[in-house]
């Protein structure tokens, strides 16, 4: 007899978040699945990837406010010539030069908004541990 796994927060939030008609139920083919190659093709992630996740976009912005770091970001962008506010996003230049979003410390929900980046990541790229996860995720 097997025991019926525990349901964690974390993936009904996910199932919450996930774009309708969706379902983690749904299986994808093994050869339609992303690689690591195919991910790093596409270029960093733009804020329309994140289009479809307005409640997402919108806790990040709203975080910056209260951020140690990005909140004075936010208040003399001009004093951090590292950074550049656009439409209420803090972007700089990860260390291969391409344009990121910088994700502040807030929450969406019960998860950190960098656990959503982390878990997003997780989810695309596959397991390949923690320093190749972080190192997609800068670039």
């Amino acid at each position: 007899m097997r025991l019926p796994e525990a349901v964690e927060s974390r993936d009904l939030e996910a199932e919450m978040l996930a774009p309708t008609g969706s379902s983690e139920s749904e299986t994808t083919p093994l050869d339609d699945a992303p690689t690591v190659g195919a991910s790093a093709a596409q270029g960093p992630i733009s804020p329309q990837t994140f289009g479809q996740y307005a409640e997402y976009l919108a806790a990040v912005k709203q975080s910056y406010a209260t951020d140690s770091l990005f909140s004075k970001v936010v208040a003399a962008p001009k004093e951090h010539p590292q950074f550049e506010l656009r439409e209420g996003m803090v972007y700089t230049k990860n260390r291969l030069g391409n344009e990121v979003i910088c994700v502040p410390s807030g929450k969406l929900g019960a998860r950190a908004l960098r656990e959503l980046v982390i878990d997003g990541a997780h989810r695309a790229i596959g397991h390949l541990g923690a320093n190749k996860t972080s190192e997609r995720q800068r670039t």
